[in-house]
């Protein structure tokens, strides 16, 4: 029987031929696998394969934990999304740019900020591991961990000073309440496609305008952003008679506001991220609202058009 370290050699030697490259074995866990299933065909191999992809989890224990439980509905979003965006393997920054934007994300400031807190190993290119490490740190349950306050804090510093001021936040509150209505105009629109298919058939056929798989007829739209505003209006009787997008900007500037005044301890203008760390941990309506909006950030991997963007 050859020895084991051998049979390994002539695997890598074998795909590396076939494949015209070198070989990082320790880049990628798809890489494993195919080395796994090469191992299958050559004889003895199946133990090789078993030992490279065991190799592999035990030092990838974030795959390994996605494995093994549930995942959530913005995680699954979030996969759907990554294949969408991405050659399957790594998402470049013009793709990332692109999700954005279809959330109604334009701020180049605000995307750059968010590209470098997921590209964590800083290549300029987001792997599908980072991708999910960071959605699953986003949306994670119960009791903040420092990992997920270093990365809402870092997405805040849009210019990477290590502090931040009121224009960033207001920026990137801006950007993420626009992007929440986005979502939630999608999720209405893949309620209306997955429930009321057949009603669209039978109103076509009466001479109304037909249902759009890119998102919304414009009756619909039109209707949604009227009810929508609306809520606001009822939850905020302040903003009653502003447009919908004026609405968020004001929306942004009043939260912004009331970070700061309880956040920004020594009212020096900036935001250390010890200071942001102590807030957190005193848990008010402020404090929810800033965790709640990132935990309800998610990407969209439908083809519904963003209905506002964040453009000044």
């Amino acid at each position: 029987m050859l020895h084991i370290k051998t049979c390994q050699r002539r695997i890598f030697a074998g795909v590396r031929k076939l494949s015209g490259s070198k070989i990082d074995v320790n880049a990628d866990s798809m890489l494993f696998r195919k080395i796994g299933l090469v191992g299958c065909v050559v004889g003895g191999g199946a133990s090789i394969g078993a030992w490279a992809m065991g190799q592999q989890r035990l030092k990838d224990p974030m795959e390994t934990e996605i494995r093994l439980r549930s995942l959530t509905p913005k995680e699954v979003y979030a996969i759907k999304s990554f294949e969408k965006y991405s050659d399957g393997r790594k998402m470049t920054k013009e793709s990332f740019e692109c999700a954005m934007k279809a959330l109604g994300i334009t701020d180049v400031k605000v995307v750059n900020s968010f590209f470098e807190c997921f590209d964590q190993a800083h290549d300029g290119k987001i792997s599908y591991r980072e991708f999910i490490s960071a959605v699953t740190l986003l949306h994670h349950k119960g009791e903040c961990p420092k990992e997920k306050l270093k990365f809402i804090f870092d997405a805040l510093d849009s210019n990477g000073t290590g502090v931040v001021d009121s224009d960033e936040m207001n920026s990137t509150l801006y950007s993420l309440l626009v992007a929440r209505e986005n979502l939630i105009h999608s999720d209405k629109a893949k309620n209306v496609l997955y429930t009321n298919s057949s009603e669209r058939t039978t109103t076509q056929a009466t001479g109304m305008a037909s249902f759009d798989l890119m998102g919304m007829d414009p009756y619909m739209e039109v209707d949604y952003i009227s009810q929508r505003q609306f809520e606001i209006y009822h939850e905020f009787p302040f903003l009653q008679g502003y447009e919908i997008n004026d609405c968020i900007k004001k929306l942004a500037g009043r939260y912004t506001r009331n970070i700061f005044e309880f956040a920004d301890v020594n009212k020096d203008g900036i935001i250390t991220f010890q200071e942001f760390e102590n807030w957190i941990k005193k848990s008010d309506k402020q404090t929810e609202f800033l965790l709640g909006i990132f935990d309800e950030f998610h990407f969209d991997n439908t083809n519904h058009k963003a209905i506002i963007t964040d453009e000044k």
